[in-house]
Order: C-alpha cells, then sequence, then structure tokens
C-alpha cells in the first residue's frame, strides 16, 4: 500500500487572504449574506452589500458606516475594483450573472448556494484572536465541518490569544536581537513548549509574561555569548483555587 498522501485529490486551496482596505462585495441580503459580511468586516475589509431587502442588522450596519448598502438589484458592473465577491442569494440566475463577472474580471467568487458555481468556499472557522483554525470539507459535508471546528472550539479557548498577545509583544525584540534563525526556532520551541500557557489557564498571566520575557533574554544572552548554560524554565504555574 502507498502511505503518500494524493495531494492531486483536494479540489481547493487552502489560503488566508489579507482583506485590510480591499474591496469586497455581498450580493443578498438575507441572514447568510450576514453572516459572510460579518466575516469580512471582521477582516477589515471595505464591504459592499447589494440587495433590495436586507436583514435589520446589516441596515443598521449601513447606518453606522460598517458597510456600504445599495438596495436595489445587482447589475454587472457593481463588481469592479473588488478582490472578491460572495453571491449569496436564492436566485441561482443572478448567481450566474455574478459569477460571469467575476469570471470576466478575474475575481474571487464564493457562490453559496451552489459551490460548483464560484471559484473558492468559505471553511467553517475558530478564531482566537490572531490564531484561525479553518475546517473544509470541500463543499462535501459543510455539518461536518462545523462539528469538527465544534470539537476544535474545546481545545483552543480563550487562552491561546492571550498567549498570542503575549508573543506579539515580544516578536519586534526577538527580529531585532535574535539574528541566528537556528537560535530564534529553538527559542519560540521553548516559548511554547514552557508553562506560559498553564500560566494563563491558571488566571496568572503575568507569570507567562515573566517565564516568556525570561526565555527571551537567555536567548539573547547565549546570542551574545554572556550565557553558555540555558536555565530551567520549567516552572510549575501556582494551581487554580
Amino acid at each position: 500500500m502507498n502511505d503518500t498522501p494524493d495531494h492531486s485529490r483536494i479540489p481547493y486551496f487552502p489560503a488566508f487572504i489579507d482583506l485590510r482596505n480591499r474591496r469586497c462585495v455581498v450580493v443578498g441580503g438575507g441572514e447568510i449574506a450576514e453572516g459572510k459580511v460579518a466575516t469580512l468586516t471582521g477582516s477589515d475589509a471595505q464591504v459592499t452589500v447589494i440587495s433590495p431587502d436586507v436583514t435589520p442588522m446589516l441596515a443598521m450596519q449601513a447606518q453606522l458606516e460598517g458597510i456600504t448598502l445599495h438596495k436595489r438589484c445587482y447589475q454587472r458592473g457593481d463588481l469592479e475594483g473588488a478582490l472578491l465577491v460572495i453571491a449569496a442569494t436564492d436566485h441561482r440566475a443572478t448567481n450566474e450573472m455574478v459569477r460571469d463577472e467575476a469570471e470576466e474580471r478575474g475575481i474571487l467568487c464564493c457562490v453559496v448556494e451552489g459551490e460548483e458555481l464560484g471559484n473558492f468556499i468559505m471553511p467553517s472557522s475558530l478564531q482566537r484572536g490572531a490564531l484561525t483554525i479553518a475546517v473544509s470539507t470541500a463543499g462535501v459535508a459543510p455539518r461536518l465541518a462545523q462539528r469538527i471546528r465544534t470539537e476544535l472550539e474545546r481545545g483552543y479557548g480563550q487562552e491561546y490569544q492571550e498567549l498570542l498577545q503575549l508573543l506579539q509583544e515580544l516578536r519586534p525584540i526577538i527580529k531585532e536581537k535574535i539574528y541566528d534563525l537556528e537560535l530564534r526556532r529553538r527559542l519560540y520551541d521553548e516559548m511554547l513548549d514552557s508553562p506560559a500557557l498553564a500560566f494563563i489557564r491558571r488566571g496568572v498571566p503575568d507569570g507567562a509574561r515573566e517565564i516568556l520575557g525570561f526565555i527571551v533574554e537567555t536567548a539573547i544572552g547565549i546570542q551574545e555569548g554572556r550565557i553558555d548554560q540555558v536555565p530551567d524554565h520549567t516552572i510549575e504555574p501556582p494551581s487554580k483555587e
């Protein structure tokens, strides 16, 4: 039996796209469109919604200048300048027109009802600050993807968001002071293997910050030749009462 993975059978290429300040269009104004808009605005995209009828939430967002709303049917030319479009209507003919214009303009297109019409799909995702875990079944079983995401939610709680915030604080210092790439990799491994996450789970974020800072200072000392022996960082976090 050949155990080599058959990557040719994966119909979609997994990628994360930077949508900050990029124009994205959602055609449709129902609950599904509302969910897609929430995802796009959460990525700091410039969102335009086109639909004669919209949910109260979308109408409120338009009033608060969170999105641009055109209360009318989709018209050819609406996708000009867009990076991607999501067709979230229940009219196949409209979805096909959106898809056709997207193809002509080289725009990424997701068709919610009829994935075969578009060229990308939106996975079921879990967000913990800078951490994003996305699950896709290539459109075969979306409910399975949602169940897997629910299982992941139990294993990856908000403590990972706090850990990433601490790592983000230290990242500029690490990039400036640790120029040896192998040492930098070892440093990140040691920070992730340290009890920092356990400290956060026990409600002691300052302890996590202290131990991560200590590890970074140790690595800087090694880089500068001031430290030969790597100290023990396996400090047990206090028990949660």
